[in-house]
């Protein structure tokens, strides 16, 4: 083959390259549309969202930031979704992190920078598995330590799948589009249960339910849902890409009309999360926004933070007047009054095990126990000493340091301190739009996970935390990745 041949080959290479990048698969996310069709039961609305994960999945093959948006995908919708083989069950979400494996490793090997700040994070995270393993092993049998294991083992896989899959601006400008429309959906799905109770035709009323229970949308007292599992989830899922959403709004260098698209999903997903009637939503965004607010220097800041006040305004005066879920406290509401009871007895459990804890799981067991050490007034308040040794800490914090101890609460702050970290660092130097708008989120969207997760068990049934960490390492690597290997990384997407 000639020299000329050979350029010649080179060029097209790169043309299909570029091609590639530019095409956008809507046919992964043309199952959605068919929701009101094939999704009114919670077996037809699981398919459809199994067929979008499984369509962006084959096309990772070629291009690996879809394998990527398979798992965001299980993560917005059905994260806890099981298949059945034989005797035994595999979690959807666990089968996508062993498919990614292999077909992540060509382009890892070709590459295996996966950014100038992955090395502190992966060794945290590889830590914190460390340690959570032996403190299961030294409280539990081997079957649990296994098993949990597993899931931990997911997680760091898709905290290195982030900066393994995203090469370019391209790759998160497409994952930031595929996540955009499934949570649109899902939001959409949620308004749309929320007014199709006062209906006689209920059509958006089924939860995509993995088997966790035999949870219904009337379960759950017409709180929408969407396409999540429960009320709880959706605000997790939603507050995440409503952060960044806002980050790219503020500071995209978006079209006018686009920018009204935008907006307009904004506002659709605040009217989801406020239909979802879950309480602890509204302290995580508070936080978050506050992030955001101090770190936003743009043309309309100050605007934007009068804004903010009026809206909290407006939310908790329609709140009272409506006197909904919102405006109910301890005194009235049951679930309220067993948090108390439960982080009281989480608190005791941990300050009396606080090198390697009582192991996971065994709170349930042991809660009881502590109920001596409780105030008498908070167990009799709506009955919430019943609490005990029915539920989970409903706290992540006190939950990981009663299960494994000290050490590895600390490294669980550390990864979530280094995941702001990185969000800002990208913030701060970079000039690209799209880069400096999802970096603003990011720092909004840990914050307000981490505020969520003061009030609910989301670190062992959801891979959020780990998603949030692997997506600040992508945005380092594309920032400050030299030009020759931004060129590199678009010839290999």
């Amino acid at each position: 083959m000639s020299t000329a041949d050979i350029a010649l080959t080179r060029q097209q290479a790169k043309a299909k390259a570029k091609a590639q990048e530019g095409t956008f698969p809507w046919l992964a996310l043309l199952p959605l549309a068919f929701i009101p069709v094939f999704g009114t039961s919670p077996e037809g609305l699981q398919r459809l969202l199994l067929l979008v994960q499984g369509v962006f999945l084959f096309m990772g093959v070629r291009r690996p930031v879809w394998i990527l948006a398979a798992l965001m995908v299980s993560e917005l919708t059905i994260a806890n979704y099981m298949w059945e083989f034989g005797g035994s069950r595999i979690s959807n979400r666990l089968i996508l992190t062993l498919v990614s494996i292999p077909l992540v490793m060509p382009h890892v090997v070709q590459r295996p920078d996966l950014g100038p700040r992955a090395r502190s994070m992966v060794l945290v995270a590889l830590g914190f598995l460390a340690v959570t393993t032996f403190a299961n092993l030294v409280a539990g049998d081997t079957a649990y330590v296994l098993k949990f294991a597993r899931y931990l083992v997911t997680g760091v896989i898709a905290l290195i799948l982030a900066p393994a899959a995203v090469n370019s601006s391209d790759d998160v400008r497409d994952l930031s589009l595929a996540v955009l429309v499934v949570s649109a959906a899902s939001a959409l799905v949620a308004v749309l249960q929320h007014y199709s109770q006062f209906t006689d035709a209920p059509l958006y009323q089924a939860i995509p339910h993995p088997g966790l229970g035999p949870d219904t949308f009337d379960t759950w007292g017409g709180r929408a849902v969407g396409l999540a599992e429960n009320p709880i989830y959706i605000t997790g899922t939603l507050l995440f890409s409503a952060m960044f959403l806002l980050g790219v709004v503020l500071l995209g260098d978006l079209e006018p009309r686009v920018r009204l698209l935008f907006t307009s999903i904004l506002m659709m997903t605040v009217a989801a999360l406020f239909f979802s009637y879950t309480r602890s939503w509204t302290y995580a965004a508070a936080l978050g926004l506050v992030a955001m607010v101090m770190s936003y220097r743009g043309r309309y800041s100050r605007e934007f933070f009068l804004l903010l006040i009026l809206a909290g305004g407006v939310f908790f005066y329609w709140s009272d007047l409506q006197n909904n879920r919102y405006t109910q406290d301890a005194s009235s509401d049951s679930s309220a009054a067993t948090r108390p009871v439960l982080w009281e007895a989480g608190l005791e459990i941990a300050l009396d095990h606080p090198i390697l804890g009582v192991g996971h799981g065994r709170f349930k067991e042991l809660s009881p126990e502590y109920a001596s050490r409780i105030d008498r007034s908070l167990l009799e308040r709506q009955g919430a000493g019943s609490a005990l040794g029915a539920f989970e800490p409903h706290n992540d914090y006190l939950n990981v340091w009663l299960s494994w101890g000290t050490g590895a609460l600390l490294l669980y702050l550390a990864l979530l301190v280094l995941s702001i970290k990185n969000y800002a660092e990208v913030f701060s130097r970079t000039s690209e739009p799209l880069l400096k708008g999802l970096a603003l989120g990011g720092v909004g969207a840990v914050l307000a996970f981490g505020t969520n997760s003061f009030f609910h068990n989301l670190f062992d049934s959801t891979l959020t935390v780990w998603l949030l960490a692997g997506l600040s390492l992508a945005l380092t690597k594309v920032v400050f990745a030299n030009p020759s290997r931004r060129r590199r990384a678009r010839a290999y997407s």
